[in-house]
């Protein structure tokens, strides 16, 4: 008895296969989405007003400053009611050089965030407290999470105009 076995197709290898790539593209995109949700949010720009604000922090880092482009930050954001707290690390750039920046900030109502507390370890191995700022110089509250509606602030306290 002669039996002809004829061979095509993908099987269930190949199948399975398609199946893991698929799933590991989705478990990527998974953790990717992950990374950028966790990105910090809560505060950052009042914070970068107050770090530009204080002159022994300018006189380390340069001016302008910024987030770092892949700054993940490590911290968290919780908000309700009207109001919000946040606590976060984050990593900022100037002309001459970077650091890690934790803070704590909070906002109530329709007011701006302010910041109670942010100090700044430099890339040299420095620490410069810039809220309270080191040798005077004043923080000011920075801008509120951009919720809708505009207006432009004047940078004294972070009111609107």
């Amino acid at each position: 008895m002669n039996v002809e076995v004829k061979r095509g197709g993908c099987g269930c290898g190949g199948c399975l296969a398609s199946l893991f790539s698929v799933g590991l593209t989705a478990g990527i995109g998974i953790v990717v989405l992950g990374v950028l949700l966790a990105m910090p949010r809560g505060g950052s720009d009042a914070v970068l007003v107050a770090m530009a604000q204080c002159p022994a922090v300018t006189a380390a880092m340069g001016s302008p400053l910024r987030v770092s482009k892949w700054s993940m930050g490590c911290g968290e954001e919780s908000s309700g009611g009207g109001s919000g707290n946040a606590q976060w690390t984050i990593s900022v750039q100037g002309p001459k050089q970077g650091a890690s920046v934790s803070y704590a900030a909070s906002y109530l109502a329709n007011e701006p965030w302010d910041v109670q507390r942010a100090v700044v370890s430099l890339d040299d191995g420095t620490t410069v407290t810039a809220v309270p700022c080191e040798g005077g110089g004043g923080s000011v509250p920075g801008t509120k999470p951009h919720r809708g509606g505009g207006g432009e602030r004047d940078g004294k306290a972070g009111k609107r105009r």
